[in-house]
């Protein structure tokens, strides 16, 4: 493993390649330069403590690095939604962030920068001290800031290179998660960085744009999360997979038992899953495999568990634990009830606070019912997870509302859609779009039991067999031909397609997935396959699709190839199309 002189001190060799992206290599020399840039900027100004969030991870790593530097305390942001950084403000003094935020002061930009600067006109520390945290979500419905040491970071990524490094060889690591969270900071930024792999820059949602990358190097890693990995088997080229990539590591929740099996079946082997938290980083491992059922979780070796009684939460001290979180011997309680065997490993038995993982991030349903109770149109609520539905849909949350008079008003002259939209713009202010409620159940008052309780389970029943708007998940087919082994379906968008959540605020759109999820939809519909996808050939999104628009599904089953050719497009317009090989 490097140190950060190896990184960082500009007297040594640079001209090994740090990043790859849009724009070309970095190397070593170029991050040191642009480290510097930073630091010319952030010289001139005042301020000790910073918010960060910056997209690029590279833009991102340069400016951390400025920061400590020049002994500028940072936050690292989990978003820059305004009502984060109206949150924070009084204990933040300037902010480094993509994009300008609207009524937020003291913001400084990646933009306007040079870049690069001349590194020997800057000291270059073997150490760094300054002090950082990270800002999460805490089960008490308010943030919190875990303080951290640049030390404890960087011997977590000896301890990850110590037990990985060999199997990800030199490979590029890509990334589907972001890097402000711990998860990501540490395994697609850190980790590469003193391991001496390349890691890329921008994050890779989209199967086909990850894929892509994949095939130009000989070696990949990826690094991602379950609410992405249960749809990539189905959506990936397999020869690429199997083909370029080395390791696959998820976390930020449970990979279910099924979708790690299956990316074994397509791949070599299945995912390596981490369990941890911001407080107490990395604490254990596990692969689910084929053949052995209930996998338990495997402690990284620096980390002593502890249960006070069976059936209590989980315990846990290390070098890595936040130490403002611990008590006074070092230990972190996590909140996780657990079974502990005999050999040391354990099982995971749920949580006892009310923290829900959406898409790999991690939400307060306290925080969500606060903000929600917040609105006049609201009395009371209650905040859920729901159960999944299905391989493409991803978990999400519902919410049980009772109306103040005035919501009670404002739904009666509208509708409840409007309702909702209303309360959605609500809570965008504070959190991102992909965590937000996706059902709404509005009732006269939240369902109790003999106790006066209000239970999980009544609050289920409310929610069974009443499909809103928000589940829809398919085109409105306005018509259809069939002929053989060949059909066309004319198709109009639906405006309240469940997936238009998160794809984007503002303008919605259909992403390139849900188009190959329909077309294999009406494939298995139409011609009685099954659509387990064994390879993906040729797979094109040419433009952008709308809600509203109309299309024409063209869909043709190749039996003796055993394969589903598809095709969608308005006149010459084409919106997706390609091949996809069933699996025998």
């Amino acid at each position: 493993m490097k140190t950060i002189r190896d990184v960082l001190d500009p007297s040594l060799p640079g001209d090994s390649p740090i990043a790859l992206g849009p724009h070309g290599v970095c190397t070593a020399s170029d991050f040191r330069s642009r480290i510097a840039a930073y630091r010319t900027r952030i010289s001139e100004t005042d301020g000790s403590r910073w918010g960060l969030y910056v997209e690029d991870v590279l833009e991102f790593g340069s400016a951390f690095f400025a920061l400590l530097l020049e002994q500028r305390e940072v936050v690292l942001l989990p978003h820059a939604q305004p009502g984060l950084l109206v949150e924070l403000r009084h204990t933040v003094d300037r902010w480094m962030l993509t994009e300008p935020r609207e009524g937020v002061p003291h913001v400084m930009t990646t933009a306007g920068l040079p870049a690069s600067a001349d590194p020997s006109k800057h000291a270059w520390p073997t150490q760094i001290e300054t002090p950082f945290t990270f800002y999460t979500s805490g089960s008490t419905g308010q943030g919190k800031q875990v303080a951290k040491t640049f030390d404890q970071l960087t011997r977590e990524v000896s301890l990850l290179d110590q037990l990985w490094g060999t199997r990800a060889g030199d490979g590029v690591v890509f990334s589907t998660v972001s890097h402000q969270h711990i998860y990501g900071f540490l395994f697609r930024f850190l980790w590469p960085l003193f391991s001496g792999r390349s890691f890329w820059t921008e994050n890779l949602l989209f199967p086909d744009a990850l894929q892509t990358h994949m095939a130009k190097n000989a070696q990949a890693v990826v690094v991602s999360c379950p609410a992405h990995l249960q749809r990539m088997p189905d959506l990936f080229d397999l020869a690429v997979l199997r083909q370029h990539c080395r390791l696959i590591f998820s976390s930020g929740g449970l990979l279910h038992t099924e979708h790690a099996h299956r990316i074994q079946e397509r791949w070599k082997e299945p995912p390596i899953e981490v369990f941890g938290s911001t407080e107490t980083g990395g604490v254990a491992h596990r692969q689910q495999w084929i053949g052995q059922p209930d996998t338990p979780w495997t402690p990284l070796a620096t980390v002593e568990l502890r249960q006070e009684e069976p059936g209590e939460q989980l315990s846990v001290r290390s070098p890595f634990v936040s130490i403002d979180g611990a008590d006074a011997d070092g230990w972190f309680a996590m909140g996780d009830n657990v079974a502990i065997h005999p050999d040391g490993t354990f099982d995971l038995l749920g949580r006892t606070d009310r923290i829900a993982k959406i898409e790999q991030k991690r939400i307060s349903l306290n925080a969500i019912e606060q903000r929600l109770c917040d609105h006049p149109s609201v009395s009371t609520c209650a905040v859920l997870v729901l159960p999944d539905q299905g391989d493409y849909v991803r978990t999400f949350l519902g919410a049980v509302l009772v109306l103040s008079d005035k919501g009670t008003r404002f739904q009666a002259s509208t509708t409840k859609l409007a309702l909702t939209r209303q309360l959605k713009e609500h809570l965008l202010v504070h959190f991102e779009a992909v965590t937000l409620p996706r059902r709404w159940v509005v009732v006269q008052a939240l369902p109790t039991n003999a106790q006066g309780k209000c239970t999980t389970a009544d609050l289920l029943e409310l929610f069974a067999d009443k499909a809103t708007p928000q589940d829809v998940r398919l085109p409105d087919v306005l018509g259809e031909h069939v002929e053989g082994d060949q059909i066309s379906l004319r198709c109009r968008v639906p405006e309240q397609l469940c997936y238009f959540d998160g794809h984007f605020d503002g303008q919605p759109i259909v992403p390139g997935v849900v188009q190959m999820n329909w077309a294999m939809h009406y494939a298995a519909q139409h011609f009685g396959v099954v659509t387990d996808a064994a390879a993906m050939q040729a797979i094109k999104f040419h433009n952008v699709m709308f809600p509203n628009d109309e299309f024409v599904m063209d869909l043709s089953h190749d039996r003796e190839a055993n394969r589903v050719t598809f095709r969608l497009a308005l006149d010459e317009k084409a919106y997706s199309s390609g091949r996809v090989v069933l699996a025998p």
